[in-house]
Order: C-alpha cells, then structure tokens, then sequence
C-alpha cells in the first residue's frame, strides 16, 4: 500500500512540473514583429502570427478564430492601435498586461509621413498629415531595442526559459550588428 502510493505522489509531482514548464502563449499582428519574436522564442516555443495572408495590416478583420486566439493567449504584441485598426476593438477586450505595442518601446526613432494611410476621402479631406509612420521594424536600430523590450517582456512571463531568452537576445542582437555593417559597407 505504501509503495503505491509513494508510486502515485511521485507520478503526480511529475506531471504538475511538466504541465508547470508550459512555454507561454504569444501572438503576434504581422509578419515582421512575429520574425523578432520567433527569434528571441527559438527553442522554447513558436509564436502565432494572426495575419498571415496578404491583406492590409491596416484594414484586416478579424475571424472568431483569431479573436479567441488572442483572448486566450499570455501576450499579445501588436504594432500600435493606430497601426492595425482592424485590432482596435478586440484589443480593448484584452487585459493591458498580456498586451504589448511595440511603439511604446523607449527609444524608438519613430518618423512621421507625408500621407496617411488611408486613401483621401471625405471623411479623412481635413485629416492632420503628421501621422506617425509605424514601419518601425525598417530600422535595425529600433528593432534592436524592440527585441530588447519584447525578450524582458518574455523573461517576466516566463522566467524558467530566462536563459534561453537571454541567449536567444544575444545571437539576434549579434545578426542586427552584422547587418549594420554589411549596410554601412
């Protein structure tokens, strides 16, 4: 009686520290934030990437699967709400601490367009043409300091891959070094 249940509290130690070492759940908007993320995630888990088709990360709607994907996941990390407004209202349903813009990351040399993203219409005629231009991930100098506050944002979340981040940082850092100085080149 006794080894059965030494068998059983052994088997259930096992499995609650299995189930402990889930990886988090991240989901990105587009294509180039979930590029940075898959790279400081390598090894641990693989991100979801919400848009994946062609549309306009401008103008996309979302499907009932994709809002559950993004209520159900640990964090979400989007552009701005100004950038992916098809995001904006599912965004506001999701608690602040599992959601991450990338424009607010410090530091950031964020420019400002000519035109706006939408086409001219009437309801956009008197619209203010110092609209900020979110293609931040253009620069390698911001998306050096993205990977930065996204691998912290990770750490946090999931401190029992720390040293994987960590590393994961170190060789993404090292290819936007090596970048630089073939563009500098």
């Amino acid at each position: 009686m006794n080894l059965r249940f030494i068998i059983s509290l052994i088997l259930l130690i096992t499995l609650g520290s299995a189930y402990g070492q889930t990886s988090p759940v991240v989901v990105t908007s587009i294509k180039p934030i979930h590029s940075i993320v898959s790279s400081l995630m390598s090894g641990i888990a693989e991100p979801e990437l919400l848009l994946k088709s062609n549309n306009s990360a401008h103008t996309f709607h979302l499907k009932p699967s994709q809002i559950r994907l993004i209520s159900d996941a640990d964090l979400v990390i989007t552009v701005d709400e100004n950038f992916e407004i098809g995001l904006k209202k599912a965004l506001t349903n999701i608690n602040s601490d599992s959601l991450m813009f990338v424009s607010d990351t410090d530091n950031l040399k964020i420019y400002s367009t000519r035109e706006s993203i939408f086409e001219k219409d009437e309801e956009h005629e008197e619209q203010d043409h110092s609209i900020l231009d979110y293609h931040l991930w253009l620069s390698t100098e911001n998306v050096q300091l993205i990977a930065n506050t996204i691998a912290s944002r990770l750490k946090a979340l999931d401190p029992s891959n720390e040293q994987a981040y960590v590393t994961n940082l170190k060789k993404f850092n090292l290819k936007m070094d090596t970048l630089n100085l073939n563009l500098v080149s």
